[in-house]
């Protein structure tokens, strides 16, 4: 059973001093299959890397954060949406319309 996931949402770069994202996103959504993760780094040659498809967003680095912002917010909201549908489907299942 998968251990309970301790963030909501994870952003990575590409180029980290231990590890690097690309290597690190693997781990991470084999292990946490629920939590959204952003890849936001300067380096787009990664985009086309089939393991960088694991990622929710891929978003190239700018002093400009909106695009940024405005992932995060919208991997927030949905996760929010599905965990409030899991929970109405599960307090209603067997009732009858």
């Amino acid at each position: 059973m998968p251990e309970r996931a301790l963030f909501d949402l994870i952003i990575l770069d590409i180029r980290m001093p231990e590890m690097n994202g690309i290597e690190a996103l693997g781990k991470i959504t084999s292990r946490y299959k629920k939590i959204p993760v952003i890849l936001h780094t300067a380096y787009s040659e990664y985009r086309n890397q089939s393991v960088a498809s694991l990622a929710d967003a891929f978003i190239l680095k700018s002093s400009d954060l909106s695009l940024l912002k405005k992932m995060v917010k919208e991997l927030l909201e949905g996760k929010t949406e599905r965990k409030e549908k899991r929970r109405w489907q599960k307090r209603n299942i067997g009732k009858k319309e």
